[in-house]
């Protein structure tokens, strides 16, 4: 005889069949679920409903960010910085979404914790240590102060030569068009053999440029 009840799981009240739906694993349905579909349903609206920036309150956003934000750090006992352990961006800053758009996590640790950021103003860090993100290690500055805090701390590296992405010769190249300068030869032939403008030849045999490369 063909079962035509259930009893659900979680309400445990015994249902008609057709109102548990079928399972589905790779490919095939091979059964029914143990769950009612209101009782899935209830469950999935109250835990499982995606979070929408844009209906959200204030407070659901901050009580959302704040998951987040334990999920995804922890504390370093030696130096009180909380780190963020989840995806880092460029210069290991960390990364979150906040409005729907992608921030920098320790940008957003000081909006949620401090208030807004003044339209202009960087989020530095007292601890130099990019992936913290405990406010009480943030303090704001324009881009001239965090440039100011970073020479000072030591933390400006120069990038010439080979190190520089956007260069478009090489030590080796160099040095040959600084002997081959040294014995004469102009700037326009040397620009066209090597690939580049007479100008930045012209830079080379001037020392503006490339003075570390010594023939």
């Amino acid at each position: 005889m063909v079962m035509s009840t259930q009893i659900c799981k979680w309400c445990l009240q015994e249902k008609e069949i057709t109102k548990f739906s079928r399972s589905y694993c790779k490919g095939r349905y091979y059964g029914r679920n143990k769950v009612c579909n209101s009782c899935y349903n209830a469950k999935y609206h109250k835990y499982g409903k995606r979070f929408k920036w844009a209906t959200a309150t204030v407070e659901e956003k901050r009580e959302h960010i704040f998951k987040i934000f334990k999920k995804n750090t922890e504390l370093d006992k030696v130096s009180g910085c909380i780190l963020w352990k989840n995806k880092l961006i460029k210069r290991g800053y960390g990364a979150v979404q906040y409005e729907g758009k992608p921030m920098s996590a320790h940008r957003v640790s000081w909006m949620i914790n401090r208030g807004p950021i003044p339209k202009g103003m960087c989020v530095c860090h007292h601890c130099d240590n990019p992936a913290c993100v405990n406010h009480k290690h943030l303090f704001l500055g324009t881009f001239k102060d965090n440039w100011d805090d970073m020479v000072k701390k030591g933390r400006r590296r120069a990038v010439a030569g080979d190190d520089c992405s956007w260069s478009k010769l090489t030590e080796v190249q160099v040095r040959e068009i600084k002997k081959r300068l040294a014995l004469g030869e102009g700037n326009t032939r040397l620009g066209y053999e090597f690939g580049v403008e007479a100008g930045t030849i012209a830079d080379i045999r001037r020392g503006k440029n490339w003075k570390h490369v010594k023939i």
